[in-house]
């Protein structure tokens, strides 16, 4: 079955706005035109991550054995690839890397009968899709899910693990049931500025920023100004902040700024009613969890999830 612009946006999950141009191909967005116009000012690294279809997916139950649509590519900042998993768990993964920009994927799934599948796009580049085929009956997976913003910086984007699936933020969201708008980019920092009123209604906010900003002189000026601009956005919204996680790439000379950040952001946070996770006891402070010292890999990342997960549900968040 030929999927139609109606239908494709029944099955997607995780984008704000999405969008069908005049070639067919259909685009999808996390951010507002005048968020995007902003980056797009703030800096080309902020802008062209800031396009990534991250926490993106087609969701669906069906009977079917596979589904292919034409995909396109454009704003690369890494490729790596589209993660497939049905009832839940990872089945496959097809990696973009040494594809070209433009081509044809079909996906085949491994489970008879009915099921539940994700398709979840690459976490670092943009990726438009027209000519969808589901080759057997399907319907759109409807029921309702608490609504979560989520606001950070690479690791919650997904940059490290090269998994979609195991982001942490996605393998939260999954466990928990969670409606996800991810809206996290790659080097970013508390930027007040860039925060909107959205058409996403969240039920709840997931803060995780200040690993790229932890020496600067006016950390302590953006955190402070990034939740009271926050708070008057969403008066009623709970919000969990997560301090920086471990890293063992601190810059030479600046190591108690960086033991400190966590303090001065709770500090700010809880100020506006915020409540907060303490991030050094997330993932463990050991090289073998992490891609460069800075990114946890897919390892980490799913620990980070494992632990995020129980710390929410005994914050009753």
């Amino acid at each position: 079955m030929k999927l139609d612009f109606e239908n494709v946006k029944e099955i997607t999950k995780g984008s704000l706005t999405i969008k069908e141009g005049e070639d067919g191909y259909i685009c999808f967005d996390r951010f507002t035109s005048s968020q995007i116009e902003y980056f797009e000012k703030f800096s080309d690294f902020i802008y062209q991550r800031s396009l990534s279809n991250c926490s993106t997916f087609f969701e669906f139950k069906t009977t079917a054995e596979s589904m292919s649509f034409d995909y396109s590519f454009s704003h690369v900042c890494t490729k790596d690839c589209f993660d497939v998993t049905e009832n839940g768990l990872q089945t496959g993964f097809y990696q973009m890397e040494d594809s070209g920009d433009n081509g044809n994927l079909k996906i085949t799934f491994t489970t008879d009968g009915e099921k539940t599948v994700r398709i979840y796009f690459p976490i670092e580049s943009r990726v438009a899709v027209k000519n969808v085929v589901i080759d057997g009956e399907y319907s759109p997976v409807k029921e309702k899910r608490e609504k979560v913003l989520w606001l950070g910086d690479s690791i919650s984007q997904g940059y490290g693990t090269f998994r979609p699936s195991h982001v942490y933020s996605n393998v939260v969201s999954k466990e928990l049931g969670f409606d996800t708008l991810n809206q996290s980019i790659s080097g970013y920092i508390y930027d007040a500025p860039c925060l909107e009123k959205l058409s996403f209604v969240p039920d709840k906010i997931i803060v995780a920023l200040g690993t790229n900003h932890y020496a600067a002189a006016d950390f302590e000026k953006r955190v402070k100004d990034y939740y009271e601009k926050l708070r008057s956005l969403y008066p009623d919204t709970p919000i969990l902040s997560i301090t920086p996680i471990w890293r063992g790439n601190v810059i030479l000379g600046k190591e108690k700024e960086f033991a400190t950040a966590g303090e001065k952001i709770r500090k700010y946070a809880e100020e506006k009613g915020v409540t907060v996770v303490d991030g050094f006891s997330l993932v463990p402070h050991m090289e073998v969890y992490y891609n460069d010292l800075l990114h946890p890999n897919a390892f980490g990342s799913e620990i980070y999830a494992k632990n995020l997960i129980k710390a929410i549900k005994n914050l009753n968040f």
